[in-house]
């Protein structure tokens, strides 16, 4: 890569999402952007990465790999 900056994409939805985290009753450590959920703890997260352990996760570290 010869410019090493990566733009950042947010979810159109994002303040929805970040009104869902709000709101959420459970207790979490995050929230996941990709599949709009709560991270409950580390355990959540696929082993060896900083992605939620979700279907939309799984595709994103697949495509990654």
């Amino acid at each position: 890569m010869k410019n090493k900056m990566v733009p950042i994409q947010f979810p159109p939805n994002l303040m929805e999402m970040l009104g869902n985290w709000r709101s959420c009753p459970e207790e979490n450590v995050g929230w996941c952007l990709l599949c709009d959920g709560p991270i409950r703890s580390a355990q959540d997260l696929i082993p060896e990465t900083n992605t939620h352990n979700c279907p939309d996760g799984l595709r994103l570290e697949s495509r990654l790999r």
